[in-house]
């Protein structure tokens, strides 16, 4: 019986537990529902803007050129004759008429004699026909001999006059043969190696090549202009240049000058001046040949060296904008600006040379727009943004920055 009394009520506990559970539960199914169902939006992605910096730039016109010598002389041995040592180290300066070569002259010497020779005697028998002629020439005068007598003697002296003439011009050809056994510098720079030794036979059946000679100062170089370069290369305005027939009319203090940058990067001290441009188009290239002249005073440039030829110009009032801020696609270049409602907008540019870690930005930009420097991975056009500031530079310590390198304001080109 006690059994029995006391499970009763613990029978009757169970469906009140189970009742209240379920409401607990719809209760907080509910409440998942309702917090579900609320949608909460993301923040605005941060950014950083800059405003285009306007400034007065030196930029560049960049071409590849070649140096060319402004002379260069092909040493010939021009008599046939046995080449003695020559007289000069291989590589070194000449001078202009210093000997290079020596032929031996014997030959040449007996021939100046032997013509010489023939002179004196064609010289003796014109005196002996001059003076038989004016003995005779008397006497016809007195009638003690016939006038034709007389005028064959004033034939006879003519015919030695001519042939002292004829006697002289071997003379003359005798001394000039001997003389090109005397082999010179033609012009001064720096000669090659001789190309014949001692003891060879030259000059036998053609002039023999013995060695080059090419100018050092100045020197040439040629480069490559296109036509969109062209009008930018030349410092006059068309206006201007109608003064002048050709570039080479042009006083040097008016023509453009350029700057020479060596293969290792350096750049050559002496500035060129471009004294040449060619007067048609290559139709397979686009381009026209351009020349400039560049003083060589320590011999640093050599004939078939290749340099870049940099023309620079001045730009007033070029906008620049960081260059990680310049984007390209198949449309072409842009950068990401934010219009006054903190809106990203897509803004087409036409670019220009770099400047360092700038840009210089020909078309598209105002210096009054805000451009996205950082945060780009961020930025899509027509979302709005939160600005930030851009970060401070850090102060130099003391002693920074004396070791500078360059001018900021000159680009390293001057197109895309």
């Amino acid at each position: 019986m006690i059994g029995s009394s006391n499970t009763v009520p613990h029978r009757g506990r169970r469906p009140f537990r189970a009742a209240v559970a379920l409401v607990l539960l719809g209760l907080l199914a509910a409440a998942c529902k309702e917090k579900e169902g609320a949608y909460v939006a993301p923040p605005p992605p941060a950014v950083t803007v800059q405003s285009p910096v306007v400034e007065d730039i030196t930029q560049y016109l960049d071409f590849t050129g070649r140096m060319e010598a402004v002379e260069s002389v092909e040493v010939r041995a021009r008599v046939k004759g046995y080449l003695r040592k020559p007289l000069f180290r291989d590589g070194e300066i000449v001078e202009v008429g210093q000997k290079l070569y020596r032929i031996d002259p014997s030959e040449y010497e007996a021939a100046l004699a032997g013509a010489k020779a023939l002179h004196e005697a064609a010289v003796a028998k014109r005196n002996l026909a001059e003076a038989t002629w004016q003995r005779m020439d008397q006497a016809a005068q007195k009638g003690a001999i016939s006038k034709l007598d007389a005028i064959e003697a004033k034939a006879k002296l003519e015919v030695a006059e001519a042939e002292i003439n004829t006697v002289l011009s071997k003379v003359r050809d005798a001394e000039l043969q001997l003389g090109y056994t005397t082999i010179t510098s033609p012009i001064a720079g720096r000669i090659n190696l001789t190309y014949v030794t001692e003891g060879n036979l030259v000059g036998q059946s053609e002039p023999t090549l013995l060695t080059t000679v090419v100018s050092m100062d100045p020197i040439y170089a040629f480069f490559s202009i296109s036509e969109r370069d062209l009008l930018a290369l030349l410092k006059m305005r068309p206006e201007e240049r109608k003064k002048y027939e050709s570039l080479a009319d042009v006083p040097v203090e008016e023509r453009r000058k350029v700057v020479i940058q060596l293969a290792n990067g350096d750049e050559y001290p002496h500035m060129g001046t471009v004294d040449y441009i060619d007067n048609t188009i290559d139709p397979t290239t686009g381009t026209m040949t351009g020349r400039c002249v560049i003083p060589n005073p320590d011999f640093i440039l050599f004939p078939g060296l290749f340099v870049r030829v940099r023309a620079p110009f001045e730009t007033k009032g070029a906008i620049l904008v960081p260059e990680v801020a310049v984007q390209r696609d198949l449309a072409g270049y842009f950068v990401m600006t934010v219009d006054e409602k903190d809106t990203v907008v897509r803004t087409d540019i036409q670019p220009g040379g770099r400047l360092g870690d700038r840009r210089v930005v020909k078309e598209g930009l105002t210096p009054d727009q805000r451009v996205i420097v950082n945060g780009l991975q961020r930025a899509r056009p027509g979302i709005r943004v939160k600005i930030t500031e851009p970060e401070k530079p850090k102060e130099a310590s003391p002693g920074a920055g004396e070791k500078g390198g360059g001018d900021p304001a000159k680009t390293d080109e001057g197109g895309e």
